[in-house]
């Protein structure tokens, strides 16, 4: 009698051997697809989503974005090197794509910061000719200056080079700006430039490198306190002048008008005095108090 079950018996089995085989990946792919985040690669949920690292989803998004904007850089970064060197026929273009700089330098690696740093060096050097008895022709450079001034460290040498630039040495505004743009790196060696434009005759640039100065409100104790003695000597030094001569010279007043506002609102930033301390003598008494005071501890 058992020979006669033996085939029954065999299909049976190998039926259900085959519908087990053919049910497991149905099973494994309604539990792992079911939330869209199990499974292979770009497996699709219940709802037909793109998995967790699939499609165009995570970091393959992430790399796409990164790369096209590494190519518009690049563009951009080409059409600057173009429009820099035609003559000024162009500048109102190259302004737009020097601000563009700003928003590039975040995000770039090393080698694009050089190459943004280059054009901005080569913007700031471009020659226009100015039109007898009209302003200075120097809206590219000036963007130039301002893009620098966010760029930190790397920044200081060209702006340092623009602030002494013998094309510009007339152009009192234009330096001004360079001045402000300098302290705004807050890089020490951001300060000894602007601590020597404080000696220049010119009272707005002595206003400006004092304004300057006063971005280094976050800098150690031991650099606030150097710059703070630099812009109080200044002040005192243009106090003495202008008493010596009486406080009637115009030009003296107007230098000390100029410079003591700025002057006066650096020094408190510097040293976290609050006091409107009014006169640079009464500046002084308060730095024979506290000059020995650690500045890097909250007063």
């Amino acid at each position: 009698m058992i020979p006669c079950f033996r085939r029954p018996l065999s299909r049976f089995l190998t039926l259900t051997l085959t519908l087990l085989v053919l049910a497991a990946p149905t099973t494994a792919q309604g539990r792992d697809g079911a939330d869209g985040a199990g499974g292979a690669p770009g497996a699709p949920g219940e709802d037909g989503a793109p998995g967790e690292d699939g499609g165009r989803g995570g970091d393959g998004e992430d790399a796409e974005r990164r790369q096209e904007e590494t190519q518009r850089l690049d563009e951009q970064l080409h059409l600057l090197h173009v429009l820099v060197r035609e003559k000024g026929e162009r500048d109102a273009e190259a302004v737009v794509v020097v601000q563009q700089m700003s928003g590039f330098w975040a995000t770039a690696d090393a080698k694009h910061r050089k190459e943004i740093l280059k054009e901005l060096d080569a913007a700031t050097k471009a020659k226009r000719r100015t039109k007898k008895g009209e302003p200075p022709n120097d809206a590219l450079v000036r963007a130039a200056a301002e893009a620098l001034g966010g760029m930190g460290e790397d920044a200081v040498k060209p702006l340092a080079k623009l602030l002494d630039s013998r094309e510009h040495e007339d152009n009192i505004a234009l330096r001004e700006l360079v001045a402000r743009q300098l302290g705004r790196t807050a890089e020490k060696k951001a300060v000894d430039p602007l601590v020597e434009l404080l000696k220049d005759k010119e009272p707005k640039l002595q206003a400006a490198a004092a304004e300057g100065l006063g971005s280094f409100a976050s800098a150690p104790g031991k650099l606030r306190k150097q710059i703070f003695k630099e812009v109080l000597n200044a002040a005192l030094a243009m106090e003495a002048v202008q008493m010596m001569a009486g406080g009637v010279e115009e030009s003296l007043q107007a230098q000390y008008q100029t410079f003591w506002p700025p002057a006066r609102k650096t020094l408190g930033v510097l040293s976290g005095e609050t006091a409107a301390l009014p006169l640079p003598n009464a500046w002084q008494a308060w730095w024979n108090e506290h000059e020995k005071e650690n500045w890097d501890k909250e007063r």
